[in-house]
């Protein structure tokens, strides 16, 4: 297949990012449905409405972000948006674009880690806050509050309890859910309206989130096809990003673009074949980048990340909570030293004396809030536990490490 025609800009016979990507013919799709809500919208109130949707606090948003970064404020954004509307890389493009500021303007050196950056649940957002930086970004997305079961209000109430730590260590949190805003503390809520693939741009409506009903103030216009070309990809904008929709095959693409392409090894990008081959899908020249597994890029980590929980989610099994209460109570009975031999031994006093034991254990033995209902449940497992076969069962189904959880599992013990 022949290379298109398009060439990059160059400058002085060297790659000009800048003035390659920079935004021209700017126009933004808008999903129809998005867009009769708007219509609606204007009939109740013309002008008003009308006012605010054509008002860009862009400049003042990005303002905003470096008071509060100079003052030392924590910064709390909540992101709503249908799927694929740009939600999770508009957050990192803010992350980004914060932590280069902490770097470049107040003299930081905070690395831009998606692994470290990126939450994929609630669980694992509150064991970094155990060794958080002052200052440190999160971003915990959607799944974090796919729970409809035992303790899914407990999750959004444990996130109001936990800001203390995050005001003291000056916590920045974005949080991204698909419909609703959620009610954690956040001062500034950014819903999806519309984005221009061309130019990689995406725009925001902005609503004020510290009174009862959100209050819409206007729309920002978020770069971030930057968070690509900044961090080492010059490719991305024709092949679509990472996961490729675009469908191009490695031909299609100017070679001048994946030369200057910083964040692919070197001798991957002399020999195009190696990145071929580390791709483990079919149709390894169209179904994503050729480079998708050996690129450095954030985003194409973040990607990754992604990959991780839809084969999770694809293997069904337990949420997060169900898993942590298994962990806990296998945690219960190394702390009682219930297991006696191989056998779980429960007496006439401790029985009687086990519930309250069990409630005491659990909050210095997860920092999950468990609700009355899962510390029962939890009694319940710790009761089921009867013998080392019954909990290697256990193990194999949660996933767990038998060998290393029965470890910490003390064998023998005192009786009370």
């Amino acid at each position: 297949m022949k290379r298109i025609d398009k060439k990059p800009k160059m400058k002085n016979n060297k790659f000009n990012a800048d003035e390659h990507f920079k935004p021209k013919n700017i126009r933004f799709s808008v999903d129809v449905f998005e867009q009769l809500i708007i219509n609606d919208l204007m009939m109740a109130d013309n002008n008003e409405i009308k006012q605010k949707l054509g008002r860009n606090l862009t400049k003042e948003f990005n303002e905003w972000i470096t008071n509060k970064l100079e003052k030392k404020e924590n910064i709390a954004i909540s992101i709503k948006g249908s799927t694929r509307s740009g939600k999770s890389i508009t957050a990192l493009k803010v992350v980004m674009t914060a932590i280069n500021y902490y770097n470049n303007k107040l003299g930081y050196n905070k690395k831009f880690d998606t692994d470290y950056v990126v939450c994929g649940n609630q669980k694992e957002y509150r064991l970094k806050l155990q060794n958080v930086q002052f200052g440190d970004f999160f971003q915990i997305d959607e799944n974090a509050f796919a729970n409809v079961g035992l303790g899914g209000m407990t999750e959004q109430q444990q996130l109001k309890d936990i800001q203390n730590i995050i005001a003291k260590q000056n916590v920045h949190v974005i949080y991204i859910t698909p419909r609703t805003f959620l009610n954690t503390g956040s001062t500034i809520g950014l819903s999806s309206w519309g984005k221009d693939s061309n130019n990689w741009l995406s725009r925001v409506l902005m609503y004020h989130l510290q009174s009862n009903i959100p209050r819409l103030l206007g729309y920002v216009v978020i770069n971030v096809g930057e968070l690509f070309h900044q961090n080492g990809c010059m490719m991305y904008r024709e092949f679509g990003g990472c996961t490729n929709p675009n469908r191009k095959k490695i031909s299609d693409i100017p070679k001048n673009l994946i030369d200057n392409s910083y964040c692919i090894p070197q001798e991957y990008i002399k020999d195009t074949n190696l990145a071929i081959e580390k791709l483990t899908e079919k149709d390894v020249e169209t179904s994503a980048c050729p480079f998708y597994r050996v690129c450095n890029n954030p985003m194409c980590k973040y990607e990754h990340k992604k990959d991780s929980w839809i084969a999770k989610e694809m293997k069904g099994g337990l949420d997060e909570r169900t898993i942590e209460r298994y962990n806990v109570s296998l945690k219960i009975i190394q702390e009682l030293g219930l297991l006696y031999g191989d056998v779980i031994k429960l007496n006439a006093k401790n029985g009687k004396e086990l519930a309250l034991k069990v409630n005491l254990k659990i909050p210095k033995l997860t920092n999950t809030k468990m609700t009355k209902t899962e510390q029962e449940e939890i009694l319940n497992i710790v009761k089921s536990m009867t013998s080392l076969d019954f909990i290697k069962d256990i193990c194999e189904n949660l996933e767990l490490k038998f060998d290393d959880e029965i470890a910490k599992i003390k064998i023998g013990g005192s009786e009370e």
